[in-house]
């Protein structure tokens, strides 16, 4: 099963893909965890904080290297082989540009943040628009040609590739720059592969693509990336401007790992939903029963899962990250509620992708660039890293309010039909926070902690299940045929 092929149109072949991408997430989101714990043990809190400031830099540039190229072919209603040609030649071209502007920028930047330490691993991790944006290009053009079971096997054991010779590094004392190749060497190595792969595989001809009209609308999504980058950095430059590079590495380390499962989750996403609701939409269908049924799974994935990240995460990042990181720990709660809204804000950013409002776009990012910035500033001046951490659940939350009312405006979705999902399966998560945090309390050492936490959640698990025609997202998958009732 694959994104260009979903077994449908409809709600169920978006579900259908959701679920068979989920598996690979999950498997990645597995790798990453077991990267982090390694890592955390090799790093110090301060060298972390001077590598995630550094990385800040690259997230900028992201939507410049690859100006929306990945979006841009997902959401054709029709792909080309001129059209990917014409991809990777932009690919090319933006990604050594991009290189070549970090190495010019890197002595402004380190006397910006008052970081020499960072200096060296921003020279580093900008080898990776050497490669990512032309990687982007072959894995997408692949998924969209029906290819989805090899991309997402490409990925993951690249991603792991990519990992595994960045540890081997750490191990022989290439501290903290290990880190800084990672991202580059796994980004290298999908190229590799999916390259080849890529110049196989059969696609129609078409018309000529022009380098000039695939900027135009790419580069509008290019521009909506990077005020989203510039807002979710913006926490962090505060951390590490008011508090320091060490409370930075204790702030960055917690973000990483709560956002993680959502970065992942809404990758799925994005790959299963957009192209068939392009379809939907190039074919003139409406696109509210399906939009309804994306958002109620979306709402479980958020709350629920979440509300469970934020009951045991404390503990258990404890005992991923080990001796060192208790700030990190405490966190995780505020950070939980934080990724929820992301995930909500960043499924429905990309349906209106496909709706092609670019003007409620433009207007709801900004407004969650400003709330997220104030709220980051004032924390700042106030000191308390707590306050920080909740700038991210602010500026979505109040971004996704403003995208319902907009939806209801232009008549897509009535908020009366996700009333029910939204306020169900945050019930859940809350009490699934609730339970863990209890469970965690009465436990000594972090193993034992986390193992109370997930005791404690258990009892909620196993009501859910004996209400489970009663959950909303189960009572989708029922109508849609995705399992037996």
């Amino acid at each position: 099963m694959t994104a260009t092929n979903p077994g449908g149109s409809g709600s169920r072949g978006v579900l259908v893909v959701l679920a068979w991408n989920s598996s690979g997430a999950i498997i990645g989101a597995i790798l990453q965890l077991c990267y982090t714990a390694y890592t955390a043990r090799m790093v110090s809190p301060g060298a972390y904080g001077a590598y995630a400031v550094a990385t800040t830099l690259m997230t900028l540039l992201a939507p410049f290297a690859c100006p929306g190229l990945g979006t841009y072919l997902l959401r054709a209603e029709r792909l080309t082989q001129r059209m990917v040609r014409t991809a990777w030649k932009v690919s090319a071209a933006t990604g050594a540009v991009c290189c070549a502007v970090v190495q010019a920028v890197t002595p402004l930047c380190v006397a910006v943040w008052d970081l020499p330490d960072a200096g060296p691993l921003l020279r580093l991790a900008a080898l990776q628009a050497l490669v990512q944006p032309a990687a982007a290009v072959a894995v997408t053009a692949l998924r969209r040609l029906g290819q989805g079971r090899f991309t997402a096997l490409t990925e993951l054991v690249c991603q792991a590739g990519g990992m595994a010779t960045a540890s081997a590094l750490l191990a022989l004392g290439w501290t903290p720059y290990g880190l800084a190749v990672a991202p580059a060497l796994g980004a290298a190595y999908t190229l590799v592969v999916s390259g080849p792969r890529l110049h196989r595989a059969a696609a129609e001809d078409g018309p000529p693509v022009p380098v000039r009209s695939m900027l135009g609308l790419s580069g509008a999504f290019a521009g909506y990336s990077l005020i989203q980058s510039l807002t979710l950095s913006a926490p962090l430059w505060a951390v590490t401007r008011g508090l320091g590079a060490t409370a930075a590495g204790q702030f960055s380390r917690a973000t990483l790992t709560t956002a993680l499962p959502g970065d992942m989750l809404f990758q799925n996403f994005h790959r299963a939903v957009t192209p068939a609701l392009a379809r939907r939409n190039g074919n003139g269908l409406p696109l509210g029963p399906a939009v309804r049924d994306v958002l109620s799974a979306a709402s479980a994935l958020a709350f629920v899962f979440f509300g469970a990240i934020a009951g045991a995460g404390p503990s258990a990042l404890r005992l991923l990250l080990g001796p060192g990181w208790e700030t990190a720990c405490t966190l995780v709660p505020v950070l939980a509620l934080g990724a929820a809204f992301t995930l909500l804000y960043n499924v429905c950013y990309a349906v209106d992708e496909v709706r092609k409002a670019m003007g409620a776009l433009l207007r709801i990012q900004v407004a969650v660039s400003i709330a997220t910035v104030v709220t980051a500033a004032a924390a700042a001046v106030a000191r308390d890293l707590t306050l920080l951490a909740s700038a991210v659940a602010v500026g979505t939350g109040l971004g996704h309010l403003l995208q319902l009312r907009r939806w209801y405006r232009d008549g897509v979705v009535p908020p009366a039909a996700l009333a029910r999902p939204y306020l169900v399966h945050t019930a859940v998560g809350a009490a699934l926070w609730a339970s863990g945090s209890a469970g965690a309390s009465l436990g000594g050492t972090p193993l034992a902690a986390t193992g109370c936490s997930l005791l404690g959640m258990l009892p909620v698990a196993l009501v859910c299940l004996a209400a489970r025609r009663r959950m909303p997202l189960y009572a989708t998958a029922v109508q849609r045929g995705l399992v037996s009732p």
